[in-house]
């Protein structure tokens, strides 16, 4: 499950959640969309995408 929470993505310990969305498909994070690996299973040397 992935929690966007605004002005604080990306931080660990948010303390709250403006908003719960369930999806049925995978959509791209920031760091996805910037290069990095869905995954990034490090003893697959799964670090960058494709």
């Amino acid at each position: 499950m992935r929690i966007v929470v605004p002005h604080l993505y990306a931080w660990k310990s948010a303390k709250w959640i403006n908003g719960l969305e369930f999806l049925d498909h995978e959509e791209l994070g920031f760091w996805e969309r910037n290069g990095y690996h869905r995954r990034g299973d490090p003893w697959s040397e799964e670090r960058y995408s494709d």
